[in-house]
């Protein structure tokens, strides 16, 4: 399975995840970021840019280091996950978990 993102993939990830994310190593592993991005896409497009439950956390749910996806792809987001909720929920696809964290500080 070939996994190809295209330049609109890209500016639309750009736009709203955060910062852009390295694919490296492997090729299988190249892959394994690909399809976290991929499906880190499908959840910006289908439930935090369209649901109004994801309205107040829009602008907060980022990658903010550019291995966010690969950590995902390496389980992270399960292991790691008070690190992964703060620094990836975006490709974790976490951001209602940060709704909840904003609201309980």
């Amino acid at each position: 399975e070939n996994i190809v993102l295209d330049e609109a993939t890209w500016q639309f990830l750009d736009r709203y995840t955060g910062k852009r994310q390295r694919i490296d190593g492997s090729v299988s592993e190249k892959m394994a970021v690909r399809r976290v991005l991929q499906q880190m896409e499908y959840y910006f497009r289908t439930e935090v840019l369209s649901r109004p439950e994801y309205s107040t956390i829009r602008d907060k749910c980022h990658n903010y280091n550019e291995l966010c996806a690969f950590w995902t792809s390496v389980g992270e987001c399960e292991s790691n996950r008070g690190f992964m909720l703060l620094n990836c929920a975006a490709s974790c696809r976490l951001c209602l978990h940060l709704y909840t964290n904003f609201n309980t500080s």
